[in-house]
C-alpha cells in the first residue's frame, strides 16, 4: 500500500519520535573517593618493604560506569600505596622489595550484577612477576555511587588479601632452616 504525502509526514514524525526516545542520557561524572581499606586483612608474616606502586591503567583515571554514573579514581597509585603501607610494610633496605603495578581498576555491570575489577602485577626482588585479579562480583541493587564505591573497595580488599597471602607463602618458602 503506497504512502501518500500526509502518510509520509506521519511516518517520518513517528520514526523521529522513536529515535529521540532511544537516545542515551549523558552519564554523570563521579570521582570515587575515599576507597580506603574496609575489612580485616591478613597480617604480614615477615618483613617486606614497599618499593613502588605504579599506575599502569590503560584508561587513565577512568574507572568504568554503573547506572547513570561514569566513575574515575584519581591518584590510584597513592591510594594503593596507602592501603598497602597500612599493612605493615617497613622502610628497611635489607628487606625484600615489593613492586606493584596497578593494571586495572574499574566497575561494570548489567541488570543483576556489578563487577568491580582490580588487577595488580606484583614482583618481589628478582622473583618472576605475578598477576592478581579480584573476584568480588556481587548483586546490583540500585547502581548508586555509594554502592559502586563499596564494590570497588571490596575489589581492592580482595586483591590486597591475595597479595598478602602470596607474600606470606613466600615468607614460609624463604624461612631459614631450623
Amino acid at each position: 500500500m503506497p504512502v501518500g504525502p500526509p502518510g509520509r509526514w506521519l511516518w517520518a514524525a513517528s520514526v523521529a519520535a522513536l529515535c529521540s526516545a532511544c537516545s542515551s542520557v549523558p552519564l554523570e561524572r563521579v570521582a570515587l573517593a575515599p576507597l580506603e581499606s574496609g575489612g580485616a586483612r591478613p597480617a604480614l608474616a615477615c618483613g617486606y618493604r614497599l618499593l613502588a606502586v605504579i599506575d599502569r591503567r590503560a584508561t587513565g583515571e577512568a574507572a568504568g560506569s554503573l547506572g547513570a554514573n561514569a566513575y574515575s579514581v584519581e591518584d590510584a597509585a597513592g591510594l594503593v600505596h596507602r592501603r598497602l603501607q597500612a599493612d605493615g610494610f617497613r622502610e628497611d633496605a635489607t628487606l625484600p622489595a615489593l613492586s606493584v603495578e596497578l593494571r586495572q581498576l574499574y566497575i561494570t555491570g548489567n541488570l543483576s550484577s556489578k563487577v568491580p575489577v582490580a588487577v595488580y602485577r606484583v614482583s618481589v626482588d628478582a622473583d618472576p612477576p605475578r598477576v592478581l585479579r579480584s573476584r568480588a562480583t556481587s548483586m546490583n541493587w540500585n547502581g548508586t555511587e555509594a554502592e559502586s564505591r563499596r564494590a570497588i573497595g571490596r575489589a581492592l580488599d580482595d586483591v590486597d588479601a591475595q597479595l598478602l597471602h602470596a607474600l606470606n607463602a613466600r615468607c614460609r618458602q624463604h624461612a631459614p632452616a631450623r
